[in-house]
């Protein structure tokens, strides 16, 4: 495997896509494995921009444990699956929309398994993508939106808050999270 940083490229296969020239595109079909997450797309480059189209990727949740230390030290759980049907890069600026669920997740400082089923869904029209995060099922709610920079620099305001029931059973992630609110929830801010 390659390693560049801390993602592990592994298994890497790519088919040229000569029917893409007619468009004005060098294409490829990308498949492989990045840091453990099964990854497929087709990667082109025309004048002036790179698109990724119909990317998908999908793997173990502690797979995110190799991105950075403090995934590493939550020891996350379950699956996590990225779709994106078109993402344009031209001029340092993204475009395009992509969406990613963490499915049956867990995290080391909970006992409670699983801790919820989420989806986060990101879009981009140039400049500071928009990010918003809702809660498909399980005990530990999120929602909240706000802002991915150019540079990787998220800006997110939500809450975080546990079933009816359920408050003591999360109260270490919840903790965590962000300070509890008179309503009951756990304001969460990143900045």
């Amino acid at each position: 495997a390659l390693r560049q940083g801390p993602l592990a490229i592994e298994d890497l296969a790519w088919r040229f896509l000569p029917s893409r020239l007619a468009l004005g595109r060098a294409a490829f079909e990308v498949t492989g494995r990045v840091s453990g997450i099964a990854v497929r797309a087709e990667a082109s480059r025309g004048i002036g921009e790179w698109q990724l189209r119909e990317l998908k990727a999908s793997g173990e949740a502690k797979a995110v444990a190799a991105l950075h230390p403090l995934a590493a030290t939550w020891d996350p759980a379950g699956t996590l699956e990225v779709d994106a049907a078109l993402l344009t890069v031209a001029n340092s600026q993204v475009s395009g929309a992509a969406t990613a669920e963490w499915r049956e997740a867990g995290l080391a400082i909970s006992p409670v398994r699983p801790l919820g089923h989420w989806r986060a869904e990101v879009q981009a029209a140039g400049g500071p993508a928009t990010v918003k995060v809702t809660t498909l099922s399980g005990p530990l709610r999120f929602a909240g939106q706000g802002t991915l920079s150019t540079e990787g620099r998220l800006a997110f305001a939500g809450e975080a808050r546990a079933d009816p029931g359920r408050d003591g059973d999360l109260a270490a992630v919840l903790n965590l999270l962000g300070p509890r609110r008179a309503d009951g929830a756990h304001a969460i801010d990143v900045r």
